[in-house]
C-alpha cells in the first residue's frame, strides 16, 4: 500500500532551487516545530546541497565499464536463479518436512505465537535483515505490526514475514522530506500506533526521529530525540562531546575546504607524530573505506582530494587513526541507562555477529548514558587502542544495529522496546544474548567466501577438502540470520526477489557494482546508496 502526497517540492514559475528548498525547511518546520533545533536545521540543509547536486551516473564510466557491470548482474541473476533457487528449495522442504516432523511428535506446531495481545508497532527499514528481526521479536511480544519503507524498497523481504501484519510504501525521507512526515502522520493515525521502532540508516534517521513526533499522543518511540540524532550523526560535534565529558575518543580536527586540509598537512607537527584518517563528517557511502591518512606528501593529497566535494557546507574531519581490534556495540538506553545491549567485533562490512560481551564497552556505554541522559537505540563503533590499552570509541550511530540479531529467538528483547522501565524495575538490565547464542551469518555470504577465498587460499586436494571442512563447521556451528522455518517467505524474498530486483535496474543501467550485501540487503554500486 503506497501512502503519500506524490507532490514534490521542485522549483516552479521561475523558483530557483535554493528558493524551493527554503520553502520546503519552513514547511518542514511548521509541521514539526522541532526541526528548527540548530543541530536538526543544519541535517536538513545538508541534505538539501545533496539533493541540488543528484545522484546521476558520472559520465566518465566508460561503455565498456557499463556493459560489464550489466553482465556482471546477469551473470549473478543467473546463479541466484539456476542454481541457488533449486537447492535452497530443496533444504527448506526437508527442514520443514522435519519441522512437522517434530512438531507433530511433541503435539505444537511452527509458527511465531505471540503470548498476549498488545497495540501496533510500526517499524521501518524493511529491506534490512535487523528490521526483520524487530518485527519477529515484536510479534512474538504479542504487537500487531505495521512495516513502511520507502518506494525504491517496495520488494523488501520483511514485508513476506508472518511477523508482519501491514505494509505501506512511504516516500524516500531524505529524498522528499515533507512528504514523507505527511505520511508517517496519516499511517500513526489510522493505524493507532503506539509504539515506534525505527530501524533506519545515516540518511533517514534525522527524518525518523522527527516523524515520532507526528504519531498519536503516547506513541512510545525507540528513537533518540531529533536533536541528539543530529549531534550524533555529525563526527565533530560527537567527538567534541565525548571529550567535554571525559571519554575516551580520538582526537579530531575540522577540515571545512581543501586549503586548511593543506595547511594542517603542511605542518606535521600538528600531528604529534601519529597519522590521522581523513573522514566526511557525514555518510559518505563513496570513501568510507578509503582510509587515506595525513601527514602525506602534497601531491599525493592534492591527487586524492582532487574530486571531493570539501567546503563549509560538506566540511570533513582528520581523526587520530588508532591501530587495534575494532568492536561494534548496540544499546537501548532509557534516561540514561543501559536496558539492553549487545557487541561485537567489527570491520567495515560486518557479515559475521557474535556477542563478546567486552567489559570496556559496556562502561564505556554506561558512562555515555550518565552523561548523556537521553533514551532510544544507540550504537557505536569502537577501536581497542594497542598503544594505551583503552577503548576509543571513534563514531557514534544513533539508530538500530545489526548487533540486534545475536539476540535472534530471545524473547526478552521486545519488552526493552516498550516497557524499558519495566526491565530497569525488574533488575533485569542490561539484557545481553544469551552465552549459549551462536553466532550469525548470511548463508550466500559464507558461500561466496568459500568460493572467493578459501578456495584460492588452498593448496592441492587436500587443502580443498579441509577448507570446505571448515567452512561447513562455522555454517553447523552458526545460525542464519534471515533463515526460520517458522517463517521462510522473508528467506526467499531476500535472495530471488529483493537483490534482484536491485540486479535488475543494474542490469539496465549499467550501473558499476562491487558486491551483494546481503546484510543490509542491497546491491553496493560503485557511486553511493
Amino acid at each position: 500500500m503506497s501512502v503519500g502526497d506524490r507532490r514534490k517540492p521542485a522549483a516552479s514559475n521561475g523558483e530557483t532551487k535554493e528558493a524551493a528548498d527554503k520553502r520546503l525547511l519552513l514547511n518542514i518546520i511548521e509541521l514539526v516545530p522541532t526541526a528548527s533545533h540548530p543541530d536538526v536545521l543544519e541535517a536538513l540543509k545538508q541534505d538539501a546541497i545533496i539533493r541540488q547536486k543528484g545522484q546521476a551516473l558520472p559520465t566518465s564510466v566508460s561503455q565498456a565499464t557499463r556493459l560489464a557491470a550489466s553482465a556482471k548482474a546477469v551473470a549473478t541473476l543467473w546463479v541466484l536463479y539456476c542454481l541457488v533457487l533449486p537447492l535452497s528449495l530443496l533444504v527448506a522442504g526437508g527442514a520443514w518436512a522435519v519441522s512437522l516432523l517434530r512438531g507433530f511428535i511433541a503435539g505444537t506446531s511452527a509458527g511465531i505465537k505471540p503470548t498476549e495481545r498488545r497495540g501496533t508497532a510500526l517499524v521501518t527499514g524493511g529491506n534490512k535483515t535487523k528490521a526483520l528481526h524487530v518485527c519477529r521479536h515484536l510479534s512474538r511480544a504479542g504487537w500487531r505490526v505495521v512495516m513502511v519503507d520507502g518506494t525504491k524498497n517496495w520488494s523488501c523481504c520483511s514485508r513476506f514475514s508472518n511477523s508482519v501484519d501491514k505494509f505501506y510504501v512511504v516516500p524516500v525521507p531524505n529524498v522528499e522530506p515533507l512528504q514523507y512526515l505527511k505520511a508517517m502522520a496519516r499511517i500513526g493515525a489510522r493505524e493507532n500506533v503506539e509504539l515506534f521502532v525505527p530501524v533506519s540508516i545515516a540518511q533517514y534517521s534525522v527524518y525518523e526521529a522527527l516523524a515520532a513526533e507526528l504519531l498519536p499522543k503516547g506513541c512510545h518511540s525507540t528513537s533518540l530525540p531529533a536533536p541528539d540524532v543530529a549531534l550524533l550523526n555529525d563526527k565533530i560535534k560527537f567527538g567534541q562531546f565525548a571529550i567535554k565529558r571525559g571519554l575516551t575518543t580520538p582526537r579530531v580536527f575540522p577540515v571545512p575546504t581543501h586549503d586548511e586540509l593543506r595547511r594542517l598537512n603542511s605542518k606535521p607537527d600538528v600531528f604529534q607524530g601519529q597519522p590521522f584518517l581523513l573522514k566526511s563528517v557525514h555518510y559518505a557511502a563513496l570513501n568510507r573505506a578509503d582510509l587515506f591518512t595525513l601527514p602525506c606528501p602534497p601531491e599525493v593529497l592534492d591527487n586524492y582530494i582532487r574530486d571531493l566535494d570539501i567546503s563549509e557546507q560538506r566540511p570533513w574531519l582528520l581523526q587520530q587513526f588508532l591501530r587495534g581490534p575494532e568492536f561494534a556495540s548496540y544499546s537501548i538506553l532509557h534516561h540514561g541507562r543501559v536496558v539492553a545491549h549487545a557487541d561485537n567485533v567489527a570491520e567495515l562490512s560486518c557479515l559475521n555477529y557474535e556477542h563478546v560481551n567486552h567489559p570496556q564497552i559496556l562502561e564505556w556505554v554506561e558512562k555515555y548514558g550518565e552523561a548523556h541522559k537521553t533514551s532510544g537505540q544507540i550504537c557505536f563503533d569502537f577501536m581497542l587502542n594497542e598503544w594505551d590499552g583503552q577503548m576509543h570509541c571513534i563514531e557514534c550511530n544513533p539508530r538500530t544495529s545489526t548487533n540486534i540479531v545475536s539476540f535472534y529467538g530471545d524473547d526478552r528483547l521486545a519488552e526493552a522496546f516498550y516497557d524499558p522501565e519495566a526491565v530497569l524495575k525488574a533488575g533485569a538490565a542490561p539484557l545481553q544474548p544469551h552465552a549459549k547464542s551462536r553466532h550469525v551469518y548470511w548463508i550466500l555470504n559464507e558461500v561466496s567466501v568459500f568460493l572467493w577465498g578459501d578456495l584460492p587460499a588452498a593448496h592441492g586436494v587436500g587443502g580443498v577438502l579441509k577448507a570446505l571442512r571448515d567452512r561447513l563447521c562455522f555454517v553447523g556451528s552458526g545460525v542464519d540470520a534471515v533463515a526460520d522455518v517458522a517463517d521462510p517467505l522473508p528467506f526467499f524474498a531476500l535472495h530471488f526477489l529483493q537483490v534482484p530486483v536491485q540486479l535488475f535496474r543494474i542490469a539496465a543501467a549499467g550501473t558499476p557494482w562491487s558486491k551483494v550485501d546481503w546484510c543490509s540487503g542491497k546491491v553496493v554500486c560503485a557511486f553511493g546508496d
